[in-house]
C-alpha cells in the first residue's frame, strides 16, 4: 500500500552506501523530487530508516 511522505520529511532522507557517500533526494525549485533522483536503487541510511519507522509505526 503506497504511503505519502510529508513534504517536510523528504529533505531529511538520505540514501547511499557507505555513510560517507549518502546523499539526499534532489528537489526542484517547486519542491518536487526529481525523477532521476529516485531512478537509481540506493540504500536507505540508518537515520532515514528511523524516520520511516516513526512515520508508519501506527499503521
Amino acid at each position: 500500500q503506497p504511503r505519502l511522505i510529508p513534504d517536510e520529511v523528504v529533505p531529511l532522507l538520505r540514501f547511499g552506501y557507505p555513510k560517507s557517500k549518502e546523499k539526499p533526494l534532489r528537489i526542484n525549485s517547486k519542491g518536487v523530487v526529481l525523477a532521476q533522483s529516485i531512478a537509481a536503487t540506493r540504500r536507505l541510511s540508518e537515520e532515514s530508516a528511523m524516520v520511516f519507522e516513526g512515520l508508519f509505526e501506527n499503521d
